[in-house]
């Protein structure tokens, strides 16, 4: 038994809540555009679902989501990453997909150990991470402990550089309470206010109505921040209602000047069709070096 199995919260408010949230999930990936391989991995915190796709000659790409969501959320993208990368699109643990349900806190060693041991059982020499919102702390915390194992870096909105917006939280309480529309409203605000798929709408209100959500992302010391040695790429949204995007593309730019960072004017917290983007920074990374 894991020494931290008592730190943990659930990840589903109830079963049926569970079993609707992964029905869609499941429906999604009867749509996957491309061939892949549905693997489940053990790890010192639980088993591990990824969906792999791509030539396995090709090098490895691994994909880590936001919070409230899952590796399914890559599905409009996958395409162009797996013409180029064996892509890894996993689910991380204590988030609503199909890995293990125990809700780590995440001060302390879970989540770095949780991807050493990815990469030990998938045995990665080194991979590149692109990591959105939750994903990309995920992806940091790791690379400042193991830069040597990290090709690129592509963060998306990332949590953990710079600081969050609080205020939002506080605003986003009393929407709660009006039901669907303060839901609706909140949710378009997370995305700046751009039109959000009515498909993708309802799987976030599903979502949001039955998974344990978190709010408090811990922020990385400028010493850790300063372990990051692999080329990365920081897409962020001027709009974003729940970091300041501002001051996380500043404070990358100052501890490492040799970063690529776009901050995107009319994008907020959710950035979806920038594989193209994506890719010509690692296809150029790729090439310089």
């Amino acid at each position: 038994m894991n020494r931290n199995v008592k730190m943990y919260k659930p990840v589903f408010k109830s079963r049926d809540g569970r079993e609707a949230i992964l029905k869609v999930y499941d429906s999604l990936l009867a749509r996957w555009p491309v061939p892949y391989e549905a693997l489940n991995i053990s790890t010192r915190y639980g088993d591990t679902h990824i969906i792999a796709c791509g030539d396995s000659s090709l090098p490895p790409l691994v994909l880590l989501h936001g919070t409230s969501s899952n590796s399914t959320m890559w599905i409009g993208d996958i395409i162009e990453y797996s013409k180029s990368f064996r892509v890894y699109a996993v689910d991380i643990p204590g988030e609503p997909g199909k890995s293990g349900e125990r809700q780590y806190p995440l001060k302390g060693p879970f989540y770095h150990e949780w991807l050493e041991d990815v990469f030990s059982e998938l045995q990665f020499k080194k991979a590149s991470l692109l990591g959105i919102s939750l994903g990309g702390w995920v992806a940091v915390n790791y690379s400042v402990r193991h830069p040597e194992k990290i090709e690129r870096l592509v963060l998306l909105c990332p949590s953990g550089i710079g600081p969050q917006k609080i205020s939002f939280i506080f605003k986003s309480i009393p929407l709660m309470l009006l039901g669907e529309k303060g839901f609706d409203k909140a949710s378009r605000l997370v995305n700046g206010n751009n039109p959000i798929p009515e498909e993708a709408l309802q799987y976030m209100k599903l979502i949001g109505r039955n998974f344990n959500l978190r709010t408090i992302v811990p922020v990385f010391s400028d010493g850790e921040l300063k372990r990051l040695t692999m080329p990365i790429l920081l897409l962020a949204g001027e709009k974003d209602v729940l970091i300041h995007s501002e001051k996380t593309a500043a404070r990358l730019k100052k501890l490492l000047p040799k970063s690529t960072i776009e901050l995107l004017p009319k994008e907020g917290h959710i950035l979806i069709n920038y594989s193209g983007r994506i890719l010509e920074f690692l296809s150029q990374e790729k090439a310089d070096s």
